[in-house]
């Protein structure tokens, strides 16, 4: 069983070197774990740059959380190395993987979640992130699953924490072809409603999928931010 709490994202960052190497062993001898980081490293709109003096890899996102999300991973072993248009390259322990991007359903504040179909060795995966309530519904829960991670993602909400569900399933190779040419027919178009038709598109797919994991990432204050809401109250 997955269970959220192993895995307290919020504290990845502050964790001693110890204790990030125990957690880089517990991943090691958890393939659910293991799903899980690499999860994180693939279903993103993270981009990877380098340090031209140290060339050290520097992950540039418009969101902080999904900067958050692929750093954690790094922590534990599984990177995401590099990244075009159309094609990730991640390691896990040092062995490389290289995945295409076939088709991104970008994060949308009406549909509250995103979506990204990869392909590696021929096989297709489609991977959504996204709020609890919209995620919950689309996932093939195991007995007694769904309830424990409400719980945990309740009280995780009580905590401050912002929380996202991930889960993901395989797809035939036809279906991303029926589902590419249904999205390429729409934005070649002119209809008014285009956009909300393809959302529709992406969300007749978006179902049936297989429970992965959960997050939890602390907001922490900007640096003067505290100072200014202080100021700004009196």
């Amino acid at each position: 069983h997955r269970q959220i709490n192993q895995m307290p994202m919020q504290d990845i960052e502050d964790h001693e070197e110890g204790e990030e190497k125990g957690l880089k062993d517990e991943r090691k001898q958890s393939k659910d774990l293991t799903e899980f980081f690499k999860f994180m490293v693939l279903c993103h709109a993270v981009m990877v740059d380098r340090d031209p003096k140290t060339d050290q890899i520097i992950y540039q996102s418009s969101s902080p959380d999904e900067s958050a999300l692929v750093e954690g991973s790094k922590e534990v072993g599984i990177v995401l190395k590099d990244r075009t248009k159309d094609t990730m390259t991640i390691s896990i322990d040092g062995e490389e993987e290289a995945y295409e991007i076939c088709i991104e359903f970008p994060f949308d504040s009406t549909r509250k979640r995103m979506s990204v179909v990869i392909q590696k060795n021929n096989k297709y995966y489609l991977l959504t992130k996204g709020a609890d309530n919209i995620m919950n519904p689309r996932i093939n829960w195991k007995e007694g699953e769904k309830e424990k991670i409400e719980s945990d993602l309740h009280q995780f909400a009580i905590e401050g924490l912002r929380t996202l569900v991930m889960a993901q399933k395989e797809i035939t190779h036809q279906t991303f072809i029926d589902l590419k040419n249904r999205i390429d027919e729409l934005e070649a178009s002119t209809l008014v409603n285009k956009e909300e038709m393809i959302f529709d598109v992406y969300d007749q797919y978006e179902g049936d999928l297989n429970f992965v994991g959960a997050s939890a990432i602390e907001d922490k204050l900007q640096d003067k931010v505290a100072d200014t809401i202080s100021i700004l109250i009196e």
